[in-house]
């Protein structure tokens, strides 16, 4: 492996044998002139591809011991959730813990938004927030608030979309609530939150809104089965079409017959199993 930039005397950035840029963390990589070979491996304790420009140069801000915690995180989220994370979580989610440790030193509240909401709509992120407030306990000694369970599932639902916007993670989370709240009413079921038809919905509405904020919705030449479909599910229809006015009202978004069709058929599936 080519070690070529120092980050500081125990991180660096390098070139693997495929050629590929990476971050490599281990004690006194750093030290060394560079550039230089490093052959021998066991002084590697970490790696990391895929860093943004502007995240490698974090590297030199967050203390060692929340970094390997933040990793340990994003590690056990991979295996749970069984998803492909945007490769910046680890040193986004450690800047997080970092400046949450500092606000409690400094005794600033913390606020969590849409906490019953994350938990409700997020069962396995929201465990691993759980889970992730144990280990920092464990191997840093730093207790955070039970609020940031919230918190660090929200990175994780953010890494999961592969965008660095948190302000539209936010915004789903708030949107997805309010679409469950017009069906809950319109059709007076209540959810079974832990069923797979329902995270499979949830993941349907997120979708649904990342194409609306990207301009990508679906069209085809469906009308003729969204019409019989109508027919076929007048009580979800009409539920939808207050979706439809939904979206418009506070969002000035209007959605293709094959983007409700889709909605019909997801509602109504969960109909049936409520």
């Amino acid at each position: 492996m080519e070690i070529t930039r120092k980050i500081n005397n125990n991180v660096a950035l390098g070139v693997d044998s495929n050629g590929r840029e990476i971050v490599v963390c281990g004690k006194g990589i750093g030290f060394p002139k560079m550039p230089y070979t490093l052959t021998d491996m066991s002084q590697v304790q970490r790696t990391y591809y895929d860093i943004s420009a502007h995240n490698v140069e974090m590297f030199n801000e967050i203390p060692e011991d929340i970094l390997a915690v933040a990793t340990d995180i994003v590690d056990l989220a991979r295996v749970t959730l069984n998803s492909e994370l945007n490769p910046n979580l680890p040193i986004t989610l450690a800047d997080h813990l970092k400046f949450a440790n500092e606000r409690i030193k400094n005794n600033m509240e913390i606020y969590a938004p849409l906490s019953f909401d994350v938990e409700s709509m997020y069962a396995k992120e929201y465990a691993i927030g759980k889970r992730a407030l144990t280990l920092m306990k464990k191997k840093t000694g730093i207790s955070l608030p039970p609020s940031e369970a919230t918190s660090i599932a929200l990175h994780l639902i953010n890494a999961e979309d592969r965008t660095s916007d948190m302000h539209l993670t936010l915004m789903m989370t708030k949107i997805i609530q309010d679409v469950i709240g017009i069906i809950e009413s319109e059709l007076a079921i209540t959810f079974k939150k832990d069923s797979f038809n329902y995270s499979r919905f949830i993941t349907h509405l997120r979708h649904l809104i990342q194409r609306q904020v990207r301009d990508q919705q679906i069209f085809s030449d469906n009308s003729e089965l969204y019409s019989t479909v109508r027919l076929q599910y007048p009580k979800v229809a009409a539920c939808v079409d207050k979706i439809d006015a939904y979206f418009e009202k506070e969002y000035h978004w209007k959605y293709s017959d094959e983007e409700k069709l889709y909605l019909i058929m997801h509602i109504n599936r969960v109909c049936a199993e409520n």
